[in-house]
C-alpha cells in the first residue's frame, strides 16, 4: 500500500482572467495552501504536478497524463486538489478516464473543503457529480466567452492573437478589447500587393516573386513568399477596414480513436465594420476579391496535365490532408513507379503506397458496390424500408377518422341535452389538442416518407451510374476524366498505412471508401 501523496495544481481560465487584472500567480498561492494543507495532515508529499496550461481535454494536460498513469499504477495514496474540478473538465469520456484510474487504483482526493474516498459508495456519486456540475459549467464559461467575442467583433473590435500582416495589435484606450494599427515597416508592402495585383493587374506568382527578391519572408512562413501567403493576404477583409465573425471555424473529428481538431474555412462570413484604418479602399478590395473569384487556382500546375484520378477523394487518415500522386524512383530504375503520399509527409506518420495499387482496390470496390444489387436495380440491404412509415400513416388516418367521429358525437350530445355547453367546449378543446397532435404527426410522416423516397430514387440509379463508371474508366481519355468519373460514385477515401511492405511483411495498407449515398457506409480494405 503506498503511503506517499502527489500535489496537482492546474490553472482555471478564471484563474488566467484574475492574473491578468493583476491579483498575482495562482499556481503559486495554491501550491502554498496545498502544501500547508498536507503538513496540517500530515501527508508525506513526494511529487508537485503543476499544469501551465487550460485545456478541456486530458490529450491536451501532458501532466494529467503523467498523474493517470501514476494513479493507475497505484503509485500514490492519494492526489491533493484545490477542488476536484481541476482533475477534469473534459467529455463524458475523460471523466470516465478519471473517475476509473481514481476507482480502482483506491487512490484518495483530498481537497481544503473534504476527502474522497472511492471505495465510499457516497464519496464515490459525489466525485461523479462533481465532474458533470464542472463540465457543464465549463460549458457555460464557453458559451458566455463566445458570445463576448462575438460582440466585441460586431464592434469592431479585433479579437484575434496573431495580427494581419501589416498591423500590429494595440489596447483601446477606456474600454476593454483591443484593435490594430499600421505598422510603419509592413503596411507598405500591403499596399503594393494590393496595387500590383489590382491596378497593374500582376498575377499572384509573379507578386510571390517580386516579393521574395525585395523583402524578408513574413512571419509564419519558413524562408519565403508563397502563392498561397500572397493569395491568403489578398482575401483578407480587415485590410479593407472590416473585422469579420469568423475566418477560420474548428470542427473536432475522431480519427483512430483520437480527438483531432480540424481548421475549416467559413462560407459564410460576416463583415463588420472595424475600428482600425484601413490599409486599401474598399473599391480595391473588392475588386480583389472579383478577380480571385473569376480566377481559381487549377489544381494541376499549368502546362502539367492530371495524372492522379483520386485528387479530391483520397485524404490521410492521421492528419486528414489531401493526398497527392508522385513518381519517384531509385538510381538503378528507370521506369518510375507512381505513389499515393500524404504531402505533410516530414510530421505524418502515413507511409506512401503504389498508385496501381490503390487503383486496383478503388475498381474492385466499385465491382463489389454493383454486385450487391440485384437484377431489377433495387439498392443495397442497408437502405432504410418506407413500410413501417406508411403503416403509420395508415394507422393516423384511422384514428383521426375516429377523433372526427368523437367530435360529431360530442356535437350530437349537446343538441340532445346530455352535454352541457360548458362540457362540450372542454371536450371539444381536448379533442382539437389531440386532432392537431396527429396532424403534426402526420405532416412529419409524410415529409419524412417523401425524404426517404428520394434517397431510394437516388440508390436505384446509382446501379445504372456504377456501370457506366466502370465501362468507362478504362476507356477515358485523361486521368482528369477518370477523376470525374469516380466523383459521381466515391464521396471521399480514407487512406492508412503506418508500415512499410518489405520481403517479409505486406505492410498495413487500410482504405475506407465512401460512396456518394445518402446513409450508406464505407466498404473496407
Amino acid at each position: 500500500m503506498p503511503t506517499q501523496y502527489c500535489i496537482y495544481l492546474r490553472k482555471s481560465r478564471q484563474d488566467l482572467e484574475a492574473e491578468a487584472r493583476g491579483e498575482g500567480d495562482t499556481l503559486a498561492r495554491h501550491r502554498r495552501t496545498l502544501t500547508e494543507l498536507a503538513e496540517a495532515r500530515g501527508l508525506p508529499v513526494g511529487a508537485i504536478y503543476e499544469e501551465v496550461v487550460s485545456g478541456d481535454t486530458i490529450a491536451a494536460r501532458p501532466q494529467m497524463q503523467r498523474l493517470l498513469q501514476e494513479v493507475e499504477a497505484g503509485q500514490w495514496r492519494g492526489v491533493i486538489v484545490m477542488e476536484i474540478e481541476r482533475l477534469a473538465r473534459g467529455d463524458s469520456i475523460d471523466q470516465g478516464i478519471v473517475a476509473r484510474a481514481f476507482k480502482y487504483s483506491e487512490t484518495r482526493i483530498i481537497t481544503p473543503f473534504k476527502t474522497f474516498d472511492p471505495n465510499n459508495e457516497y464519496d464515490e456519486e459525489y466525485f461523479e457529480f462533481g465532474l458533470f456540475m464542472s463540465r457543464r459549467e465549463y460549458k457555460t464559461i464557453r458559451r458566455r466567452l463566445n458570445a463576448g467575442v462575438q460582440a466585441a467583433r460586431r464592434e469592431g473590435k479585433y479579437t484575434a492573437g496573431q495580427p494581419p500582416f501589416g498591423y500590429r495589435k494595440i489596447k483601446l484606450k477606456g474600454e476593454k478589447g483591443g484593435s490594430l494599427e499600421p505598422d510603419p515597416q509592413t503596411a507598405p508592402i500591403v499596399q503594393n500587393i494590393f496595387h500590383w495585383f489590382v491596378q497593374e493587374d500582376v498575377c499572384i506568382s509573379q507578386i510571390k516573386k517580386r516579393l521574395n527578391r525585395l523583402l524578408p519572408p513574413p512571419p509564419g512562413t519558413r524562408n519565403q513568399w508563397t502563392d498561397r501567403r500572397v493569395s491568403l493576404l489578398l482575401h483578407n477583409p480587415h485590410y479593407a477596414g472590416y473585422t469579420t465573425s469568423t475566418r477560420r471555424p474548428t470542427r473536432k473529428e475522431v480519427v483512430n480513436g483520437r480527438l483531432k481538431v480540424v481548421r475549416l474555412t467559413a462560407k459564410d462570413v460576416q463583415l463588420y465594420e472595424g475600428r482600425h484604418e484601413a490599409l486599401v479602399s474598399r473599391e480595391d478590395w473588392r475588386r480583389a476579391q472579383e478577380i480571385l473569384a473569376s480566377h481559381p487556382a487549377p489544381p494541376v500546375p499549368a502546362g502539367k496535365g492530371q495524372k492522379n484520378a483520386f485528387t479530391g477523394l483520397i485524404v490521410c487518415g492521421a492528419c486528414g490532408r489531401k493526398m497527392q500522386r508522385n513518381c519517384v524512383s531509385n538510381r538503378q530504375t528507370v521506369p518510375r513507379e507512381p505513389l499515393i503520399f500524404c504531402i505533410s509527409r516530414s510530421a505524418c506518420p502515413t507511409i506512401s503506397h503504389r498508385y496501381d495499387e490503390i487503383e486496383r482496390m478503388v475498381l474492385d470496390t466499385l465491382r463489389l458496390w454493383l454486385a450487391g444489387y440485384s437484377p431489377d436495380g433495387s439498392s443495397l440491404p442497408c437502405q432504410d424500408d418506407a413500410a413501417p412509415l406508411r403503416a403509420s400513416l395508415q394507422l393516423l388516418d384511422k384514428r383521426l377518422s375516429e377523433l372526427n367521429a368523437r367530435i360529431d358525437r360530442a356535437f350530437e350530445l349537446v343538441e340532445t341535452g346530455v352535454y352541457t355547453p360548458a362540457l362540450y367546449l372542454e371536450r371539444k378543446n381536448a379533442l382539437d389538442a389531440e386532432r392537431a397532435s396527429l396532424l403534426r404527426q402526420q405532416t412529419e410522416i409524410q415529409a419524412e416518407l417523401k425524404h426517404l423516397e428520394h434517397e431510394n430514387a437516388r440508390r436505384r440509379a446509382f446501379a445504372p451510374q456504377l456501370q457506366h463508371v466502370l465501362d468507362a474508366y478504362e476507356q477515358a481519355e485523361s486521368a482528369r476524366e477518370q477523376n470525374r468519373l469516380l466523383k459521381t460514385v466515391i464521396d471521399k477515401i480514407v487512406y492508412t498505412k503506418t508500415e512499410r511492405v518489405t520481403a517479409n511483411h505486406p505492410g498495413n495498407l487500410h482504405l475506407q471508401i465512401y460512396p456518394l449515398l445518402p446513409s450508406s457506409p464505407a466498404a473496407m480494405w
